[in-house]
This record gives structure tokens, sequence and C-alpha cells, in this order.
């Protein structure tokens, strides 16, 4: 199995303290339409979320959140983890459990199951193209496993 495919565990998606994972601005008018979709009215409507909030929420550049404790969930998450807007969801979720952090320095998110292998990866230089537009592979990169959720509650404190 290729160590860059998804294995749908929902770690991704379930690890926010504060607020969802980041929508730049060319990404938030596709997520907005989403919300036309009769399968993401019906998710919403089941969470007991209004989807005014929810659009409020897209245009502030994060995706909702569920939940009132950390960890809190993607509002996207379906209930077989899977992502309700695969096909336009934010690069920050395409790229998890990277984060590229500046042009010579990475983290990968330990909790997902495929960080060791992916960490391996990267430290052979073995880039995948979406990666590799984001560094300086001609200095070296200092790459990292972190819980993102954990460094997300430190700081918040």
């Amino acid at each position: 199995m290729n160590i860059w495919t998804c294995l749908k565990c929902g770690k991704c998606c379930s690890s926010f303290v504060r607020t969802g994972p980041e929508v730049l601005l060319i990404e938030k008018k596709f997520i907005l339409d989403s919300l036309h979709d009769s399968k993401i009215k019906a998710h919403i409507k089941n969470n007991h979320l209004k989807l005014v909030d929810i659009r409020r929420q897209i245009n502030t550049g994060y995706l909702p959140l569920i939940g009132n404790e950390p960890p809190k969930k993607c509002i996207f998450r379906s209930k077989s983890n899977l992502c309700m807007i695969h096909k336009i969801k934010p690069e920050i979720c395409k790229i998890f459990p990277v984060e590229v952090i500046s042009p010579t320095s990475i983290i990968i998110d330990s909790e997902c199951p495929r960080a060791e292998k992916i960490m391996k990866e990267l430290k052979n230089h073995k880039y995948p193209r979406y990666i590799r537009d984001k560094i300086n592979t001609k200095k070296s990169i200092t790459i990292e496993g972190v819980h993102f959720f954990d460094r997300k509650m430190s700081e918040r404190n």
C-alpha cells in the first residue's frame, strides 16, 4: 500500500482545540457552495447545527467544529470517518499528517497511523510534489514528529 494513501481513521478530522482547519480564500467559495448538497444539509441538521452559523464560521477562514470540549471534530467528518467535502477539502486537510511550518521545517502528526513511514520517506528526501513545492530542497529540512492536538493545547495556554 502507498504510504500516502489515507487509511480513513479520522485522526485528521478530530484533533482540534479552538479552530478547525484553515480555509484559503480560494477554497471558501467551493466549500460554501457545497453546503447546498442534500447529504451535507442532512448531516448538519443531524448534528443540531444551523447553516447560517456554519457559513459564518467558514467566512472567518476556518472549517466549523463539532463538540464543546477538545478534541473537537470537523463538521464535515462523517460517521464513517470520511470527508463529506473530499473533492474540495482544504489543502491543510489534503496533506495531513504533514504540516509545512516553513521552507526548512516540517512536522508530522504522530497520531496518524502512517506517520512513522511518512517521516522515514521525508527523511530520505522523498517528497511528494505538494510538499516539495513548499520547502527549500537546497537547504537542510528539519522533520519532527509531534502530537498536533497536544501542540495546539499547549498553544492554547
